[in-house]
């Protein structure tokens, strides 16, 4: 997954204390890799939206830090607001965008979801795509009747027991709705009115449960500091219904009403190919596309430097931040390792096909891919034992103890596994050192050396620990050693045989 994206759009309950949003931002930005798209609340929802996108991982500790400050900061007890909730952190919906699928964002909305509940106490719901039970698929579904009803469900009902944390809410956070679903457009149309009646009637008019609109969920909402009234959507299939046709749906019947004054709001992002689609029939361009976009082409030449793919890796381990650190740079070490051992290996091939098999490439493939893993893997470990630090329970139980032991031995097993494939890759150097062309020898023993650097480190923070780990990333140094002397031997041998 080493490409993929992943886009979060956390709702919380709370739009107008700037200094609960600001530490809710802080939490999402100390997670290196995590890109913050944006951030928007009104006073009258009291309500905020986030959307942050980055590699799965990331997100995953992003999302949990995030929810983890709201539950700290967020009093749902004194929240008021028009807006639907259940939860100081209301929704968390994880959304594919490129190089995953969506079975593998469920995968990952469950664990989060699962950190949630054992960590922070509060009950989770699985929703859309990632729900455990079909009356949970949709969201509306959840909050019908407030928290109150959803307590009421839970209290009585085996089909509303929460699929992580306790059987009843908070008082304080409530319960929270963590899931997988399709890129929606959240896209409001304020009408100035205060007929409330009115925009109730275009909502019901307009969305699809009541037999209108394809794609579109709609409620009718008070906008008390504005002197408005709000058709408030969620268009949850472009292809069906549009942003434009959606607009056009609650002006036409605005303007039937006599309501001249209405203006659209988008909150949160809008897929390229939305608006794309606005343009195109707006001004009839039916050959229209992205590669007519400045920024786009722009941004296609950045990815062709091979050198920025490297800078956000460098600029996390540079940052302030406990994690990445040692164990990432150890295993990104080792990756470079094993890359410099492949192209030696394919140079070699290219010239003597014969003299380098193709099942020993495939390993330090394999290996450099692993290896490059291994650098977030480390940094996830170190941060979900820190999590636990940070947030110790006031009763520790022996589940909790056992969290512990289980998050110390994982943070311990990520180097050791370092290690050993930084081992993996000086075996497979060791064959290179007979038939590599005499020009590529220096590379070689650049590999060995960067190898033998990656275990040594790796060994480091494995016997910080009092596991197994402990002795096995110690033998894994020694044969570290061994095997470079022998390396070091043969470029020798070769060297004399030269002269």
């Amino acid at each position: 997954m080493s490409g993929s994206i992943v886009e979060c759009v956390p709702n919380f309950s709370e739009g107008r204390d700037r200094r609960v949003l600001e530490r809710i931002t802080r939490s999402i930005l100390s997670v290196p890799g995590i890109y913050l798209l944006g951030q928007e609340s009104d006073p009258d929802h009291n309500r905020a939206v986030f959307s942050f996108a980055g590699h799965p991982d990331a997100v995953l500790r992003a999302a949990y830090r995030a929810v983890s400050t709201a539950v700290e900061s967020i009093d749902l007890q004194q929240h008021e607001g028009v807006h639907p909730r259940i939860g100081s952190a209301d929704v968390v919906p994880l959304v594919p965008v490129s190089g995953i699928d969506m079975n593998s964002v469920i995968d990952i909305s469950k664990d989060l979801a699962q950190r949630i509940g054992e960590d922070l106490g509060t009950p989770v719901f699985l929703y859309a795509r990632s729900a455990s039970h079909p009356v949970r698929r949709e969201l509306a579904e959840i909050r019908r009747g407030g928290l109150e009803g959803l307590a009421q469900r839970m209290s009585t009902d085996t089909d509303w027991s929460p699929d992580y944390g306790p059987p009843l809410p908070t008082p304080k956070s409530g319960a929270i709705v963590v899931g997988a679903r399709p890129f929606l457009v959240a896209f409001n149309v304020n009408l100035d009115t205060t007929d409330l009646e009115l925009a109730r009637t275009i909502a019901r008019e307009i969305r699809e449960s009541s037999g209108g609109l394809p794609g579109v969920k709609a409620l009718g909402l008070p906008l008390a500091t504005r002197q408005q009234v709000q058709v408030s959507m969620n268009l949850t299939d472009l292809k069906k219904t549009g942003i434009l046709e959606a607009f056009r749906a609650v002006t036409d019947r605005a303007l039937s009403a006599g309501i001249t004054g209405c203006e659209g709001e988008l909150i949160g992002l809008v897929p390229r190919e939305a608006t794309l689609e606005i343009v195109k029939n707006e001004l009839l361009l039916p050959s229209f596309d992205s590669s007519r976009i400045l920024e786009n082409r722009l941004a296609d030449m950045a990815v062709a430097d091979p050198y920025a793919s490297l800078m956000p890796l460098l600029h996390a381990i540079s940052s302030s931040s406990p994690s990445p650190g040692g164990g990432s740079a150890a295993a990104a070490t080792a990756a470079l390792s094993a890359a410099v051992a492949i192209k030696v290996a394919r140079l070699t091939r290219n010239r003597k096909p014969e003299s380098f098999p193709e099942s020993s490439l495939e390993s330090l493939e394999s290996l450099r891919d692993r290896l490059l893993e291994r650098s977030r893997e480390d940094a996830i470990a170190y941060e979900r034992l820190s999590d636990l630090w940070k947030h110790p329970p006031e009763d520790p139980s022996q589940s909790r103890n056992r969290l512990f032991e289980s998050r110390k031995e994982e943070a311990a097993r990520v180097p050791s596994r370092i290690a050993s494939e930084s081992v993996q890759v000086l075996k497979e150097l060791l064959p290179l050192c007979e038939v590599a062309p005499r020009s590529l020898l220096p590379d070689v023993e650049i590999a060995a050396h960067l190898a033998r650097s990656a275990t040594h480190s790796a060994r480091i923070l494995a016997c910080l620990s009092q596991t197994p780990y402990r002795a096995s990333s110690t033998g894994e140094s020694l044969r570290a050693e061994e095997l470079l002397s022998s390396i070091q031997a043969l470029l020798r041998e070769r060297s004399q045989a030269k002269r």
